[in-house]
């Protein structure tokens, strides 16, 4: 799990802490996206007047002409990258279909870069809409690290931990000449591992083969054709409001191991569940979670992610840590059956 269970004093602390920040940046909060939200004030768009080039070209290892891969410059782990449109988008749900598989593309690459560089099989994926929901630059972004194994992954989960409840304070930056080296080192492997994608997948392939029967997430071994791609499953106990589970009907372990018809249907289902949230609880504001591979903390080892809707109010930071504790604790998650009006409204689209 990316959040983990921080003592009674942390949680106390961090709550005073936020209470001040939420009430001091009211404001701040009052701005609207579509303020923020204009690419000629975009870091991932415009020029850096204080670095005298762009932010893109400081941490960019890999580019197409619709997605680029940066390198994060307050990493969780090493090897912390972010997935960026070309163009300004602020939400997932904006994004294309052809960003959208554009962005696929590279996520391949990155894995492989994983494999080469860090000797991670595992990575997890994060990704917010919306200030209230945690975004912290108005243009989309969807956060990826690698984790090696559950040590790493309970490593990434103080990191995180530490920069969310200290609002970053405490986070190590990486820039100046670490952040050039690091940039100049990953770029032309970037490009080298892009030859070992196909191999890649067709072993994987051939591993799953056998791991179909024992899925929890696959109700029989064979799939009907005339099934949809994906499916949405709004979970029992929710994380926050409209939990659902987005999830391939064919058995797929990892995000990056999806057919491009799935990676477009599953876009389609969010687009589904975000017209949903505006119609039930007035937000586009929502957070994805993607665990892939057993140490990442993948409960099910069938590809799902899972995405919640965060309620725009003044107090969102609050609201961040209520989910992030639910997500990190299962125990303490609403046990209410899902909204009413939520699933019939999925359900007449």
């Amino acid at each position: 799990m990316i959040y983990p269970a921080l003592g009674i004093g942390a949680v106390a602390a961090a709550l005073l802490l936020c209470t001040g920040s939420c009430s001091g940046s009211k404001k701040k909060a009052a701005t609207t996206d579509a303020a923020v939200a204009q690419a000629t004030s975009c870091i991932f768009c415009a020029q850096s007047v204080t670095n005298k080039k762009s932010v893109v070209e400081a941490q960019k290892i890999g580019e197409t002409k619709e997605i680029r891969t940066l390198l994060d410059t307050v990493p969780i782990l090493p090897g912390h990258l972010l997935l960026t449109t070309v163009e300004h988008k602020v939400r997932a749900h904006e994004l294309s279909e052809s960003e959208v598989l554009a962005e696929h593309a590279a996520l391949k690459q990155i894995v492989a870069l994983y494999k080469t560089k860090y000797g991670a099989e595992n990575y997890l994926i994060l990704q917010k809409n919306g200030r209230p929901a945690g975004q912290s630059v108005p243009h989309y972004h969807k956060h990826v690290y690698p984790i090696a194994s559950a040590a790493e992954r309970t490593r990434a989960n103080w990191n995180f931990a530490i920069k969310f409840f200290t609002f970053g304070l405490c986070s190590t930056k990486l820039q100046g000449q670490k952040l050039a080296n690091l940039q100049r080192e990953l770029t032309p492997l970037m490009t080298a591992v892009s030859s070992q994608v196909t191999t890649t997948e067709k072993k994987e392939e051939d591993k799953k083969v056998a791991a179909v029967a024992s899925c929890a997430l696959c109700p029989t071994a064979t799939s009907n054709a005339a099934e949809p791609l994906v499916k949405i499953v709004v979970v029992a106990k929710q994380i926050g409001p409209g939990h659902v589970i987005i999830q391939t009907t064919r058995h797929v372990e990892k995000a990056h191991e999806r057919t491009p018809e799935e990676v477009v249907a599953c876009h389609k289902a969010l687009q589904k569940v975000v017209r949903a949230y505006k119609t039930v609880f007035a937000t586009d504001d929502y957070v994805q979670i993607e665990e892939n591979g057993k140490a990442s903390g993948q409960e099910f080892l069938h590809f799902h992610t899972q995405v919640y809707a965060v309620p725009k109010t003044k107090q969102s930071y609050l609201r961040q840590m209520e989910a992030f504790l639910k997500y990190s604790l299962p125990s303490t998650r609403t046990a209410a059956s899902p909204h009413t009006k939520f699933t019939e409204f999925l359900a007449s689209q």
